[in-house]
Order: C-alpha cells, then sequence, then structure tokens
C-alpha cells in the first residue's frame, strides 16, 4: 500500500514524527464508462461553446476566466492570482487542537478516512494509540494538504489509527426545508408490533455481508457481453398491495422468522 502523505503529529510539546498516511478506501471496484457516439463507437470530444459569440473556445488558457456568480448573469471575476493567494502554503504537521468525547461529533460531519502508521518514532507513535483508546477520546486536528485546510478526528479502529477528514460545520446545510415526521399519536398495538418486527431483525452487524451488487452486476454484464452473449434486460416487476399499516407490520413479522 502507497502511502498519500507523510506528516508530523504535534501535540503540545510532544512531536510524532514519519507517520505515513494511507488511504483506508479502496475506489477501485467502481466501474467506469467512456461516452461513445452510437454510430460509430468512437470516443467523443467534449468542446467548450460561447453562445453569447457563438464560437469554440479554442485557447482555454487565453479565453476562459473564473467568476463567481452574484446574481443571474452577474459575477464577479476573479484571476489566477487572487485565488491562488488565498491558498495556503501544505505543512507536514497535523496539529492536535483538542480532545472530546467521540460522541460528541455529530456523524454527519465525517467525510473520509485515512489509516496512521508510525513505524519510525514508535514509541511515541504507540503512547498516542494507548493514550486514546485507554481515555476513550478522540483528537480533534487541523493541518493544510493541498493548500487547504484540513479537520480531523483521529481515533482507533481495528488495531490501528484512522484519521477522518470532517466537513467543515458551514458545508453542512440547515435541515429547516426538510420535511420533518410527522408525530402522529400511533395505537398501542401498532407500536408493539413494530417493535416486535425490530426485535426480529435486529443481528450483529457484519460489514462483510453489505455487498456492492449493482457494481457486481454491471462487471457480470460486462463479462458476457464480451463473450458475445445475449443480455436479458427484461424489468423485474414487485407486485405492491394496498394495506393498512397494521397489517402490513403483521405480514413482515411472518416474513422476518427466516431473517
Amino acid at each position: 500500500m502507497k502511502a498519500s502523505a507523510k506528516v508530523l503529529i504535534q501535540m503540545g510539546l510532544l512531536t510524532i514524527p514519519n507517520v505515513s498516511m494511507y488511504s483506508a478506501i479502496d475506489s477501485g471496484e467502481k466501474v467506469s464508462f467512456n461516452q461513445l457516439h452510437a454510430e460509430c463507437r468512437c470516443k467523443v470530444q467534449q468542446k467548450l461553446y460561447c453562445p453569447t459569440c457563438s464560437k469554440e473556445i479554442v485557447d482555454k488558457k487565453a479565453e476562459i476566466v473564473k467568476g463567481y456568480p452574484i446574481s443571474k448573469d452577474n459575477y464577479i471575476v476573479l484571476s489566477e492570482g487572487e485565488i491562488e493567494s488565498c491558498k495556503k502554503e501544505s505543512s507536514d504537521i497535523m496539529k492536535i487542537i483538542q480532545f472530546v468525547d467521540e460522541g460528541e461529533i455529530p456523524e454527519i460531519l465525517f467525510e473520509s478516512a485515512s489509516y496512521l502508521s508510525g513505524r519510525e518514532g514508535s514509541e511515541t507513535f504507540s503512547l498516542f494509540y494507548h493514550l486514546l483508546e485507554e481515555c476513550e477520546k478522540v483528537a480533534l486536528a487541523k493541518m493544510v494538504m493541498r493548500s487547504k485546510d484540513h479537520f480531523l478526528a483521529i481515533k482507533p479502529y481495528n488495531g490501528v489509527l484512522v484519521a477522518y477528514d470532517l466537513y467543515f460545520p458551514a458545508q453542512i446545510r440547515s435541515t429547516d426545508e426538510i420535511e420533518k415526521p410527522e408525530s402522529t399519536g400511533f395505537d398501542a398495538d401498532t407500536v408493539e408490533l413494530a417493535k416486535q418486527l425490530v426485535a426480529k431483525m435486529t443481528k450483529p452487524f457484519d460489514p462483510q455481508s453489505i455487498k456492492d451488487e449493482y457494481t457486481s452486476a454491471l462487471r457480470d454484464i460486462i463479462t458476457l457481453k464480451a463473450d458475445g452473449k445475449v443480455i436479458d434486460i427484461t424489468p423485474k416487476f414487485i407486485e405492491t398491495k394496498k394495506t393498512s399499516l397494521k397489517d402490513a407490520l403483521k405480514e413482515s413479522l411472518k416474513e422476518a422468522v427466516n431473517f
């Protein structure tokens, strides 16, 4: 596994040098497609076009500027120099700013994850790991990477340390415009049936049981077509019955026997 970065963790006057970061996410399972011309199966090209001037943009560097919309068809244009002036110089220092209880961080803030490995200076790195584990705390850190500020949560996972890249709170949209569930008063029988269904469908979490069936199916189709076989894409219809909430719960309980 190739390290994506080398960092130094700084906690007060304590430093942990030569810590390697490895992406914890494997994106290799995704199936990607190229856009082809249906007539000749040639890969199409996407060209830039200005509808006002009725012309194709040929020299991107000379003919294109970046504009921020402030109203309809009204933009503030920024030069590359002005944009670059806002970027920070990347640093290899991951500075611990505080410790929190894990439950204090809203789950919606978690974005991507990286494993941390401290082969060199392993004594200090091990102390840091056991500190988080013993105290049951999460370390919050900041660092500048690829010219941008990054907000990180560091915690033990499966015997290693993981640094989770967090969204900044300002990036999370408000829920004010999202319709909230109604607090409808359900009768006691309906609630009890729902609780029974939850109980029957409860079992230990097994991450290995979660499969990307869509990607797997795509790969199967690609393999079959490569072998010259005909693919059956007849849609499968699921019959739905109109029934009351209570009857639906009763039927679900019967089906949950073999869950």
